[in-house]
This record gives C-alpha cells, structure tokens and sequence, in this order.
C-alpha cells in the first residue's frame, strides 16, 4: 500500500495536504476568537464589578467607616506654564497640573473574585472626591477652567484623581521697579466645606508619616491650647482669618513639567502646607500655598521704551546748547523741544497702560520720564529768555 499524507479507508488511501496560507488563516482565525473571548470575559468582570462596588456606594458621604476617621488627601502641583500677567487687574492666569490621592474604604474588593483586576477606571463624577479650590482665585468660573479626567481605583481602595486646571489668581504686584521688577506670588488649595477634622490636606512629596494616625480626637486642640490661640487671634488685625498656623513647612517642589514664558522668568517655587484656626468653628482648616518667584525679562520695554526716550532727550538737549543767531533758528529749537515733549507723553502713556491705577508709589520709569519731561520743557522754555 501506497502511504501518503492523508486518510485511509478499506478501500483506497484519500492523500490531502492542507496548503500553507489556509493553515495560517485557520491559526489567525483561532487567535482572533480566543483574544476575542478574552476581551468579553474582561468585559464581564469589569461589569460585575461596577456593580458590586457602586451597588449601595453614595458619593455624597465621605468614604470612611467610622466618622472620626480622617481622610488624608494627598496633594500634588504641577506648575505647567504663566501664560498671562494683568498688571492692570493684579491677576496672572497659570496652568496646572493637579494630582489628588486618597484611600476610599468602600471601594476595596478581592481580585480573585473578579479576573485578577486589580485597578479600574471609573468617571471622576461617580465617587467621593475633596472639593478642593484655589481660594484666591480671581472669578468663579471654576468648572470652566478645569478638564476632569476619570478616577484610578486600586483594589485597596487608594484613588488617584488628575485634573488640569486654568485659572486666574490675584496677586498684589510690586511695580515700583517696573520693567526690572521681581513678583512673587502664591496659588493657595484647600477644602471649601471640610475641616481638618474630616478632611487633612498634604502636600504628596511631604513625609507622610507626619499625617498618619490622625483622627478627630486627635485635630481637636486642647483647653490649653485653645487658650493660646484665643491670644492669638486677639493680637491679631481685624478681618481675615485670625489663627495660628501649625504645622508649617516650606520646601522646593519640582519644576520638570514647567513650560518657559517669554516674558516672565520663573526664579523659584516652593510648598506650604498651613492649619488655620477660624474663629468660627472649634477645629482647624488645612490649606496647601504654592509660592512663585517670577522675573519680567525687560529687553522688549527697553528697546521700546527706555532707549527711545533716552535718545529723544539727548537730541532735545543737545539741541537747547545749539547756539543760535537768528528767530528762524530759535522757533526750530522750540519745534525741537515740542516734538520731543509729545513722544515722551506717547511713551508715558505706553507705560501707563502697563500698570495699576491704584498703584501705591510712582514707578522708577515713571519718575525717568518725569525727569526727561522736565529737561525737554526746559529746552522749550529758556529760548524765549535769550
């Protein structure tokens, strides 16, 4: 018997070998069918642990099993870019990236139960989150300005919640140095409806460990210290929060994601997390201040500004020492002198358009131009005594 690939029966040998492509398709084939498979069961966890976890979940109370258990929420900034400066309005429009982390006690399961997913990715505005607020921002657009992202749920119930954000914060600029001035300014987070008692902000680079273990009991400050801080807030000005704050901590914060300004130099930035006692209420109120240093670069007001009016001063100047013999040549000198008043009061108004109305004292490029104005008027007037 003749033997060959293929089936034999009683009577002759059927010889079939399957071609290369058709084996190859079949392989595909079977690949993409259990991978399929594989996406659909996933698919079926994921459901069922939607549903397991939000069955009786209520977003409006805070994720904790006793109530005296504090919820530390974890805060990280990053300073993306200045984009605007509003010397007029005192406000500087900033970008940012903000990071929260906190543990939510009620959305823990075990992976083994649900296909070994050990984290899932839920919309921000189906649980919990720290309603957090930059306190001095300058509109309340808030919702506006901000691109909500979807919450990271780990299977322990640690929740990271990222967030970008726009906004315009008002900031008390120094301009009497104006265009060599140096600013420094902050961005201030915290809860707008949540005490310390509840809800304890940090700063996600500070060491944890001096958070841990907090509870209620443990916010709440003594008779004695309640006393303290009652003398405190006594020699305290009136308005504005009167309270002592404790603890305090300043240190540098990364700079790896800021994006330069052309305008502004960004010289340092640095955390500090304050508790503030109100007079209000009975416990403290955390809050997170990111302090920036900026620098104006000022080649373009110096090539726009200051070394114009310099040489139209100097002209007028070196024109009112021309000596001169007849009319003709004094009524040039007193053009001479008018046109240069005019582009100072130009200029003068460039400046003016840069800076506060209600500002506390006269800029040094202001008084320079005062005193240009005050030569260039002189030039105009002592012809007129010759």
């Amino acid at each position: 018997m003749k033997s060959c690939r293929g089936f034999t029966t009683p009577k002759k040998t059927l010889c079939f070998a399957p071609p290369p492509v058709l084996l190859l398709s079949f392989t595909l084939l079977l690949f993409l069918f259990c991978q399929k498979a594989v996406l659909v069961l996933c698919s079926l966890h994921q459901r069922e642990l939607l549903d397991h976890l939000f069955e009786h979940y209520k977003k409006e109370l805070r994720p904790v099993e006793d109530e005296r258990t504090v919820t530390n929420v974890a805060v990280q900034l990053y300073f993306k870019q200045i984009q605007k400066v509003k010397e007029n309005d005192q406000i500087i429009t900033v970008y940012c990236w903000l990071e929260e982390y906190w543990q939510d006690e009620f959305l823990r399961w075990d992976p083994s139960k649900f296909g070994d997913i050990r984290q899932l990715h839920v919309p921000a505005e189906m649980i919990w989150r720290p309603d957090l607020l930059v306190y001095n921002n300058a509109n309340m657009n808030v919702r506006e300005s901000e691109m909500m992202t979807n919450a990271l749920v780990q299977h322990d119930g640690r929740v990271s919640l990222f967030r970008a954000i726009i906004t315009d914060i008002t900031c008390h600029l120094n301009l009497h140095r104006f265009p060599f001035d140096q600013q420094i300014c902050h961005l201030m987070l915290a809860s707008w409806s949540y005490d310390g008692s509840q809800v304890m902000l940090r700063p996600a680079e500070e060491d944890p460990g001096l958070w841990m273990g907090l509870n209620r009991s443990s916010i709440n400050t003594s008779v004695v210290e309640r006393k303290f801080n009652k003398v405190q807030r006594a020699s305290s000005p009136a308005g504005g929060p009167k309270s002592t704050r404790r603890p305090s901590f300043m240190q540098s914060t990364s700079l790896t994601h800021y994006i330069p300004n052309m305008e502004w130099t960004l010289i340092d930035f640095r955390t500090r997390s304050n508790l503030k006692w109100y007079d209000c209420c009975p416990n403290p109120y955390p809050d997170i201040c990111y302090y920036f240093s900026i620098k104006r670069n000022p080649s373009y007001y110096l090539f726009t500004l200051i070394m114009p009016s310099a040489l139209i001063t100097t002209i007028t100047v070196v024109g009112f020492f021309t000596p001169h013999s007849t009319t003709g040549e004094n009524t040039e000198k007193v053009s001479l002198g008018v046109t240069s008043l005019l582009s100072l009061a130009l200029i003068l108004m460039m400046v003016s358009d840069k800076l506060p109305a209600t500002s506390n004292s006269v800029p040094v490029l202001g008084q320079y131009y005062i005193g240009m104005s005050k030569n260039c008027l002189q030039s105009l007037i002592f012809p007129f005594y010759d």
